[in-house]
């Protein structure tokens, strides 16, 4: 049987429509009922085809569930054209009659608009989605068609530093989907307020939701990653891993942050890896293994390059500043947290951890000897953490630090009520690996001070609490000071350390 085919994009284009208008719409029909006949074991990779051709042959209603199925099935692979179908998808419901089933597609539309414009960083139309699609499943009248639209629309105020906003919406999604009885918006909601806990330093109760995560998301993985666009079990273990550090339950939070990149690994989730590592350059910090951290940050680095999510590529220079931080590379660690500070503040993505970068970034500067700029930043870091409820103690001991090394003895009585604040935030909140960083910035003050014997006693405690706590890496810098028998040997070390780590930076690329 003889086939014609027109090969030149030209005169397929003058084929094309020479068609009368019904004819077009007739044979995309058939094109799309073929594609379903031929790929009837494939029909997600297929899906945005189908939807063009559906669109094509006039069948709005068709072509939404196939844009839907498209955005799922692209998930997190390309978060541009995931939002492109879900923007298709509220389009074409413009075109047929309201019902149950066309409310249910707009409220689910809208979420994920929201969403995806969070990731890529485009928030603008947030606020007007949110209010469309509370409406839309207002007159639906299902309560749980709201959960993913509370959910969405919280990420966004949580991203923007709006913490106790972020927290109302994320409550009322636990509770419309614990009223559902759905385990999917059961574990996906306990997903996203378990990330507000977390910021509000409410570890406990962060660490119970975890638990629940773990046991609702067994019901249904594969509806709740459709919706994700990852597995929620990956991003839970590594909200674990961060709280578990926080308590001071290092050792543990080590072996849970490596399963969480492991599983993202097997998973190809770039999204969960990028959370997992950065992470686990928070345990870095407080283990005082300054050589894990930096293979964290590169990888993290490379991770965001190939990323569509604004988050994450706000996040990347900021973890290399704080590896480089760790490893005393003084020079080099201000640069990536200014980067990351502006770029979090013009986009408003990522200023839930604002006061801390603003604290890191006040010690590397002052590192540098810049000690007005550090004490404006360490100021600055105190007040944001207070005005949004977030992690204060990461601020003060900051402050304390730029302080004691900018203005010394004079200051002692500032830097000790800081002190004294951060440890009643510590008693509150339970965030005890913090409690040893407290000690040694006491120790450094009574040594200021010349008190030989308190600064002793409080490295003394401090030591202890590091290996209780599994940080090898500061117990081990701390017993090389209390070996030594002063303080001030231990500083002339790591005024070594620094020089060979400043000298040798060349190799560490």
């Amino acid at each position: 049987m003889a086939e014609y085919a027109f090969k030149h994009p030209l005169t397929q284009e003058v084929a094309y429509h020479s068609q009368l208008g019904d004819r077009r719409k007739q044979v995309h029909a058939a094109v799309a009922r073929a594609i379903e006949v031929l790929h009837a074991t494939k029909l997600d990779e297929q899906a945005a085809l189908l939807a063009y051709h559906w669109e094509a042959a006039d069948e709005p209603l068709t072509a939404v569930e196939w844009h839907r199925r498209a955005a799922e099935w692209m998930g997190g692979r390309d978060r541009a054209e995931t939002l492109r179908h879900w923007q298709r998808v509220c389009a074409l419901l413009g075109r047929v009659p309201e019902s149950p089933e066309t409310l249910a597609f707009g409220v689910l539309a809208r979420a994920q608009m929201i969403r995806g414009g969070l990731i890529l960083g485009q928030t603008a139309d947030a606020a007007t989605l949110f209010a469309e699609g509370i409406e839309l499943a207002e007159r639906l009248g299902q309560p749980a068609s709201r959960v993913p639209l509370l959910m969405g629309y919280g990420s966004t105020r949580f991203f923007a530093g709006a913490i106790e906003e972020a927290l109302t919406h994320y409550s009322e999604a636990v509770r419309l989907a614990d009223h559902s009885g759905n385990d999917v918006l059961r574990c996906l909601a306990r997903l996203a307020l378990c990330n507000v806990l977390l910021a509000r330093m409410r570890l406990r109760e962060a660490l119970a939701i975890t638990d629940e995560v773990e046991t609702l998301d067994s019901s249904d993985r594969a509806t709740a990653a459709r919706i994700l666009g990852f597995s929620p079990d990956g991003l839970g273990l590594a909200t674990r891993g961060l709280v578990l550090t926080l308590l001071g339950r290092l050792a543990e939070a080590a072996q849970v942050l490596e399963s969480a990149i492991a599983l993202a690994q097997a998973r190809r989730e770039p999204e969960v890896l990028i959370t997992a590592h950065a992470h686990s350059i928070w345990w870095c910090g407080f283990a005082g293994d300054a050589a894990r951290a930096l293979p964290h940050a590169r990888r993290l680095g490379e991770l965001a390059e190939s990323a569509t999510n604004v988050f994450a590529t706000n996040l990347a220079p900021i973890a290399l500043g704080e590896a480089l931080l760790l490893n005393e590379q003084w020079a080099d660690a201000a640069a990536p947290f200014e980067q990351g500070l502006v770029a979090m503040r013009e986009r408003q993505v990522g200023l839930q951890y604002e006061a801390a970068v603003l604290a890191r970034f006040a010690r590397a500067v002052a590192a540098r000897g810049e000690f007005g700029r550090a004490r404006v930043l360490a100021d600055e870091a105190v007040s944001v953490a207070r005005r949004r409820g977030t992690d204060e103690v990461e601020a003060l001991l900051a402050r304390a630090h730029v302080q004691r090394r900018s203005d010394g003895v004079p200051a002692a009585a500032a830097i000790e009520a800081d002190l004294h604040q951060a440890v009643a935030v510590v008693e509150r909140t339970e965030a005890r690996a913090y409690a040893p960083l407290i000690h040694v910035e006491r120790a450094e003050l009574a040594r200021l001070l010349g008190d030989e014997a308190a600064c002793q006693r409080e490295l003394r405690e401090a030591h202890r609490l590091f290996v209780a706590m599994s940080a090898t890496g500061h117990a081990e810098r701390i017993g090389h000071q209390l070996s030594a028998g002063s303080p001030q040997a231990g500083e002339k070390a790591k005024e070594k350390r620094s020089k060979r780590k400043g000298q040798g930076r060349s190799g560490k690329k």
